[in-house]
């Protein structure tokens, strides 16, 4: 009977330890989007409406 019970308890320290890195995550994005975006290189492009419809009205 002590097995199921260390494997419960390794299994809800995993889905706890999960969480708090999904949650980590989402508050560094919320701080700095850029930061997330590092993690994985890519790049934040923000791009106005007006970028836009140049671009649109040129095609």
């Amino acid at each position: 009977m002590y097995t199921p019970t260390l494997l419960t308890r390794i299994a809800q320290g995993f889905i706890l330890l999960s969480a708090l890195a999904l949650l980590s995550i989402s508050v560094m994005a919320f701080a700095d989007p850029q930061s997330v975006l590092c993690l994985i290189s890519a790049t934040l492009l923000i791009v106005s409406k007006r970028a836009l419809v140049s671009n649109q009205q040129r095609a």
